[in-house]
């Protein structure tokens, strides 16, 4: 009789501790997430009308920055001259009503939001030369315009967006 109780004990034990291991194991809440991926692309557009590149010339060159993605950001500019020694040759009609003057870090800022599909207002306009430049040192001479976009998030003003990115260093 001994036997038997131990043995109903031992079985009615599997079978509990079967019951709780298989309910354990096989209990599933499953939530699912709806998550979509954000593309943060921009193109650099421009409308260049070179004409001839002369001492005391003016011509036409007005880059910009086109949202292609499908999210909303901030973006920014570099523009340096080819040859460090143009620089004081060249003039430039800058936009400062809707971006920046030059950073610390290289940098116009374009002060508001670009939604997808929409272009800023070009930096600038256009290029006069000095009259005080030969015209050979014309030849190898270039503007070169470079451009990065960051998500605009829940950041309120391009500052706050770029602050949070690393490779950011806006300085006055």
């Amino acid at each position: 009789m001994r036997k038997k109780i131990i043995l109903l004990i031992t079985v009615l034990l599997v079978a509990v501790m079967t019951r709780t291991v298989y309910s354990y194991l096989s209990d599933q809440v499953q939530k699912q997430n709806k998550m979509s991926i954000g593309e943060n692309t921009i193109i650099p557009e421009e409308s260049f009308q070179p004409g001839d590149f002369v001492p005391g010339s003016v011509f036409v060159k007005a880059p910009s920055l086109k949202n292609t993605g499908n999210v909303i950001c901030y973006v920014r500019m570099m523009v340096e001259c080819s040859r460090s020694d143009m620089e004081s040759l060249i003039e430039m009609n800058w936009n400062t009503s809707d971006w920046t003057e030059k950073k610390d870090d290289g940098y116009y800022y374009y002060k508001r939001k670009l939604s997808p599909e929409e272009t800023s207002v070009p930096i600038f306009t256009q290029v006069s030369i000095s009259n005080n430049i030969r015209e050979e040192d014309l030849k190898d001479f270039n503007i070169i315009v470079y451009g990065e976009s960051i998500q605009a998030g829940e950041f309120d003003n391009y500052e706050k967006a770029w602050e949070q990115s690393a490779y950011a260093n806006i300085g006055e």
